[in-house]
Parts: C-alpha cells; structure tokens; sequence
C-alpha cells in the first residue's frame, strides 16, 4: 500500500485524546474512543497488505507474522521490561500481584483477558495500574491470529463472510452493553466489528478522490470522532452504539482519500510527527501516568501532568528510534532472530509475572511494620459474607431478634463495625446490597450491574420490607447510600417500568421510605456518606503513603472541594424529613477533612470505610446513642460539629 501522511495525521487524533483523557483532562472525556479510531485503521491497513500479497500470490502467514512482530513486539516488550523495576521499588505486595498477572497477561497477549476479570477500565483504581493500557493490543493480537487466515480460507467470499461477522459482533456489543459490560469492553469478539469496518472499506478499495462528497465525507467523519472525544465520558455504554460515530467517522476520513482538505489538515508535520511515534507513545504514556500518581500519592496536577506529557512523548521517540525502527529492519534482523527474541523475552516475561503472582507480590520486601497493610485494607464486609443475601441468614445478625436494622447499599454496609463498636451488645441486622440504595421499586440500571440486576435489586429491597414488616423487635432503621449511582444513572426501572432518571424520583422515593418505616414503629436515621472526592482513590493514597514512608496528611481533603463535590447529593437530601448522621462531624475541620486519624487509615478505596475507620468514627460519634437520639453532635468551637452540608438538610 502507498503511504498516506495523512493516516499518520489520523493516528495522532487518536492517540492524543487517549493520554488526555488518562491525563483527567475534562474537555476529553471521550478520549477513550481512540481506541476504536486505532482498531479502524489497523483493520485498514492490515487487510490492504494482505490482499496486496495474496493478488499477487505472495502472501505467507510466516511472514505476516513476522511484519507484525518485528511492528509490535519490540515496543512493548521494551516498555514491559522498564515498568518492572519500579514495580518492585514502589508497588505494595497486593498491587504488586496485580502488576505480575497483568505483566504475565501482557507477555501472552493475553490481557484483555486479565483485566476483563478485574474491575472495569473507567474504576478509580484503573489509574493506577501500569499495564491496563495493553488491553486493546491484546485484542488487535488475536485479531491478526485469526482474520488472515480467514481472508485466505475464503477468497471467494470473505467480503460477504466479514461483513456477516461485523454485524454479528456489533449486534453482540449491543446486546452486551447492559448485561455484560466487561465482556462488552475487553474482548475481541465485541469489538471485532471495529476492526472488520477498516477491513470492509480495504475490501471495497474505495477512494472518493476529489470531489465534493469526499470533502463533504472527510469533514463529517472527523466532526463525528471529535465529537465524540468531546461529548461522551465513561458513564456511557460502551462500545456498541455509541461507538458508531467514531468508528464510522474514521471510515469516512480514510474513504474520502488523501485529496480533501482533511487529509491535507491532517497531513500537517506536527500531527504526522506524533502519528510516527503513536503507538510508543500509547504504550509509555500509561506507565509514566500511573507510577507518578502512585509516587506523587494522586496529587499530580494539570502542570505535572504537562511535565508527564512532554516526558513521555520524549520516551516514545527515542523508542521509536532506537527500538522499533531497527527491529523492522530485515538487514540487522533475520525473521529467525526476531521469532527467537520474542520467544526468549516473552518467557522472561512469563517467569516473573509468576514469580510475583505466586508469592503474592513478593511481601518479604516489606517490613514488619506493614506486615498487616492488605489485612487492615481489606474489603468491610459488615458483619459477615452477607451482602445480598435474602433472606437474610442468622450470620447476618447479632442477635435474631434486632433492634436495628442496616439498609442500603455498599455504604450502609461499612457503618455496621462502627455501630457494634459503639454499643458491642447491639442487636442488630444487616440487610445490604451492594449499589442498591433503600429505596422501594426504585432502581438504576448501571452497566456495571448487568442483566437482572435491576430486578433483583427492587427484589431485595421488597424483602427487606417484608422483613421490618415480621420482625417486631425492630426500633430503628439504618439508611444510607452514596446515593450517587442514582444521580449518574440515565434510567431507572420502577413500576416495572423504564424511567427517564432524574432527582425528584429519587427523592420521593426516599421519603416514601421514610414514611413507610415510621408507619410500621420504626425511627429511620439517614447517614451521609463519608466525604470524598470523586475519581480519588483515598485508600490507595494512604496504602502508599505509608508503604512508601510520607505523611497521611497528604491524603486529606480540602474541605471547600468536598462540599463542591457534595453539592448534588446535598441538594438531592435537602428537605427530606429525617434525622441524620454525618461522619464528617469527626473527619472535618473547617479547613481539611482528615483521611487517617493516628494510626486510623479510615477509607479502603474512594469513598468506603475500613473496619478501623468504621469503628474508630462509631465510637468517637457515639453512632449507637445518635441512632437513639441521646446523643446529639458537638456545635463549639473547632472540635467538627455540624458541617456545612449537615446544616443544609436540616
């Protein structure tokens, strides 16, 4: 195939927004959708090889696999082999395991795989992980083991056998969207109709050349991808659908040809430029990223992130330079030397991806200091395994005849340490669902909840009615939520019905809950959810300041940005006639919002509470005497009384 700068010009437009995006820039909070402008081009230019070689019988499954690992391997075997050393230095033992399995991943092309079975690509803690990156170049990997030999098998009638294939897996990610949404991100056969819409277009050798309707084509298939880039963020169900602009834009611009004024936009030397150094670029961006935000313990700021920015760009030439293009070079490499090499570092690769699995990421770096670091961070279950339960099973109570009950999701969940350990006699129950709040034939419908989810979580919710409803010995009623997921969510399901989302419902439903509780002589007491700042992780800033010797008070919160972040769950709560309890009244100050108090790490992740962090603010709050009502809190001086967002509901 001909060069063509202006492909280049198009690599950039995806790569660029991709680092933005992982850079927290908000203007690019579509970046991700370069991903499928890559997957678009590489299915291009690979089937146009291929049919080059096989019109002109010279097509080799050999040595198109060579082209594509002289192409990929080098690059990335490299970046692989530098993140180790400083995985070793700075990552504690659990991340350090997590780092192993996605290295061994990533040396078996494996890692979509890997991270398919972790938590989702847009999680907070997504960050911080040096190879998530390499997810979608273990898809294109085994796209190209599959889809030559495709191409050569059915040469009479690959166009109508791809395209069949396409329609199949985008009808796959539509259906996949809700009901299995990491399936839907990570694997190929969701994602191979990306790839298969390039290849289509090779197929058809179509070029509009000149005319008004190229122009007109290039134009609107480059608005589509910056739109994109620009309108959609991770709360969309994606791909599928919403992959379509993107993917069909970068179709138009490669189909409207190298005459349109697009094309000689994009031909522009500094968009070339970084086209050349694109797939480097993607490939050190991410580790640079992750491991200055696990140094910096989250505070890298748009300035740092400029400094990252620069520095990796300079990283990705010199690797362009002196590794991928001397490896390309068939007069200082044979095919043999580089199937060898691969081979050989591949398997190192795999050797200490085990190592570091296997031993649980080597915790004999550690000293006995942070010998309890994974212990003390661990998931806060409550009482017990009990989440979800129904019914709700004697492991999930203090006693079988409770004076209270703890409704709510995963935030309800991490109150019920501190509660015990404000009155270790309590009778209580623990009737929580992880992201379905206690809000009766109300829910959202979140991707990362697929399927029946939403059915099952009004089921719950009715059980847990049914049991206040049986259960006489209850006096009072735990609520709370982080009440976010229904603030986001762009449906709700009530009534058996699909609802367009917004507050009010959520707010009626709230109180409809209220009222119901009080009608059946049960007080309900709403807890706020702890302060926290969306997209930081707190656990993980206090899981390395402290493996990495820094102070935890780099990990509070400024109080004037925790209200801000605040301010739509606040004014969803505002008027709801309820008592309330608010955390905060031990964390905040007027200035700060502590993260750990002494030796207190009191959050495991964004928002949620470590069993110490529960137990130390139940008893420093007295949780079970508010939820009485014998206590109420301090209003004097500094010591935290009712902060600000407490005065607005009340």
């Amino acid at each position: 195939m001909r060069y063509r700068p202006e492909i280049d010009g198009l690599r950039a437009i995806a790569v660029l927004p991709v680092i933005f995006f992982h850079a927290g820039a908000t203007l690019f909070s579509g970046g991700f959708v370069g991903v499928d402008v890559f997957f678009v081009i590489s299915g291009y230019l690979i089937t146009g090889i291929i049919l080059e070689d096989l019109a002109a019988g010279r097509f080799s499954v050999w040595s198109f696999y060579e082209r594509r690992f002289r192409r990929i391997a080098p690059a990335i075997v490299a970046t692989c082999a530098v993140t180790v050393p400083f995985a070793l230095a700075w990552l504690v033992p659990r991340d350090l395991a997590d780092y192993a399995g996605s290295l061994l991943a990533t040396a078996l092309s494996a890692s979509n795989f890997y991270f398919w079975a972790q938590a989702g690509y847009f999680a907070p803690d997504a960050g911080l992980q040096p190879l998530i990156h390499t997810w979608s170049l273990a898809v294109e990997e085994q796209f190209y083991l599959i889809f030559p030999v495709l191409l050569a098998i059915f040469s009479r009638h690959r166009t109508r056998l791809i395209l069949a294939l396409a329609i199949a897996s985008l009808g796959l990610s539509i259906f996949a969207g809700y009901r299995a949404p990491n399936t839907n991100f990570y694997l190929l056969p969701t994602r191979f109709w990306e790839l298969a819409f390039g290849a289509l277009l090779a197929m058809s050798r179509l070029e509009l050349g000149k005319s008004v309707l190229a122009h007109a084509t290039a134009g609107t298939g480059l608005i589509l991808i910056l739109l994109s880039i620009l309108l959609l963020d991770g709360s969309f169900v994606y791909p599928g659908l919403w992959a379509l602009p993107p993917v069909v834009g970068a179709v138009m611009v490669l189909a409207a040809g190298p005459d349109t004024f697009v094309a000689r936009l994009l031909s522009w030397r500094p968009l070339v430029g970084i086209g050349l150094i694109s797939y480097s670029l993607y490939l050190w961006h991410q580790p640079i990223f992750a491991f200055a935000r696990i140094r910096l313990l989250g505070h890298v700021t748009p300035d740092i992130y400029a400094g990252l920015i620069v520095l990796a760009v300079a990283v990705s030439y010199l690797s362009w330079r002196w590794v991928e293009q001397p490896f390309r070079n068939r007069a200082r490499f044979s095919r043999r030397q580089i199937f060898a090499g691969t081979a050989v570092a591949c398997a190192i690769l795999v050797v200490l991806g085990l190592a570091g699995t296997l031993t649980h990421g080597f915790p004999q770096r550690q000293s006995s200091k942070f010998a309890d670091l994974d212990y003390r961070l661990r998931p806060n279950m409550g009482i017990a395994r009990c989440s979800d339960a129904v019914p709700v099973p004697l492991a999930c109570m203090t006693d079988p005849a409770p004076e209270i009950i703890v409704w709510g999701d995963s935030f309800a969940r991490v109150l019920v340490a501190g509660i015990i350990a404000s009155r270790p006699s309590v009778r209580l129950v623990q009737y929580t669902k992880s992201a379905c709040g206690p809000f009766p034939d109300l829910s959202t419908m979140p991707a990362a909840y697929p399927g029946d989810w939403p059915h099952d979580c009004i089921a719950f919710n009715d059980a847990a009615k049914a049991y206040i409803e049986r259960t006489p010995s209850l006096r009072f009623a735990v609520l709370s939520s982080t009440f976010r997921q229904y603030l986001s969510a762009p449906y709700f399901l009530s009534g058996g019905k699909v609802v367009r989302a917004n507050p009010g419902i959520v707010r009626a439903h709230l109180q409809a809950a209220i009222d119901w509780l009080r009608s059946h002589g049960v007080t309900p007491v709403l807890f706020l959810p702890p302060p926290r700042l969306r997209g930081k992780d707190i656990g993980a800033c206090l899981r390395y300041a402290a493996w990495l010797g820094m102070p935890s008070d780099r990990c509070a919160l400024a109080r004037e940005a925790v209200a801000a972040d605040a301010h739509e769950v606040n004014d969803l709560l505002a008027g709801i006639d309820v008592r309330t309890i608010d955390v905060a009244d031990a964390q905040c100050d007027r200035d700060l919002c502590r993260t750990q108090i002494g030796d207190v790490m009191l959050y495991l992740d964004g928002g949620h509470l470590t069993y110490e962090g529960s137990e130390y603010l139940g008893r420093s709050l007295h949780f079970y005497d508010r939820i009485e009502g014998t206590v109420q809190p301090a209003r004097s001086g500094d010591a935290p009384g009712p902060p600000a967002r407490l005065q607005q509901l009340r």
